[in-house]
C-alpha cells in the first residue's frame, strides 16, 4: 500500500467515527494544558525556595562560640543600664537650662507644611516644653525626658532643614 492510500483510509476512519476524534483531540489537548500547569507550579516553587534562600542567608545571626570578642561586644552593647525605683534625685545645676531657643525652634517647625502624625508630634513636644518650663527643680528623670524632647526637636527641624 502506498502512503497517499494509507492516509485516505485514515481519513475515512476519522470522518466516519467522529466522536472518537474529538475525544483523542479533547485528550491531547488536556494533557497539554496540564503539562503547562505543572511546570507553571514547579517554576513558582523553585522561585519561592531561592527567595526563602536569599532571605534566610540575609539574617542577621550571631557569630560562634569561637569569636568571643564579637559576641562580648554585642552583649554589651545591646545592655540597657537598670533604672532604679525610686528616683528622685536632683540634678544640681547653677542655673537651669533655658528652653526658649527650643521654643523658637518648634515654632520654625510648626511652620512648615507637615503631616499630621508630626504635628500631633509637635504639640506633644510643646506640652512637655511648657510642663518643664513650669517646673521649678528637675530631677535626672526629667532631665532624661528633656533631653528625649530635645533629640526629637533635633530630628525634625533637621528633616525640615530648619
Amino acid at each position: 500500500m502506498r502512503l497517499s492510500q494509507i492516509f485516505k483510509q485514515c481519513t475515512r476512519f476519522f470522518e466516519e467515527n467522529l466522536f472518537l476524534t474529538a475525544f483523542l483531540l479533547s485528550l491531547v489537548l488536556l494533557g497539554t494544558i496540564f503539562i503547562v500547569v505543572l511546570r507553571i507550579q514547579s517554576s513558582a516553587k523553585k522561585r519561592k525556595r531561592k527567595r526563602g534562600e536569599t532571605e534566610r542567608s540575609l539574617e542577621f545571626a550571631l557569630p560562634s562560640q569561637e569569636n568571643t570578642f564579637v559576641r562580648a561586644r554585642l552583649n554589651t552593647v545591646l545592655r540597657v543600664p537598670e533604672e532604679k525605683q525610686g528616683e528622685t534625685e536632683e540634678a544640681s545645676f547653677e542655673e537651669l537650662p533655658k528652653l526658649s531657643h527650643a521654643r523658637e525652634l518648634l515654632a520654625k517647625i510648626k511652620a512648615s507644611p507637615l503631616s499630621g502624625a508630626e504635628r500631633l508630634e509637635t504639640e506633644e513636644l510643646s506640652k512637655a516644653l511648657n510642663f518643664f518650663l513650669k517646673k521649678e527643680t528637675l530631677t535626672v528623670s526629667d532631665l532624661r525626658v528633656l533631653n528625649d524632647t530635645f533629640s526629637r526637636i533635633l530630628k525634625l527641624s533637621a528633616k525640615y532643614a530648619v
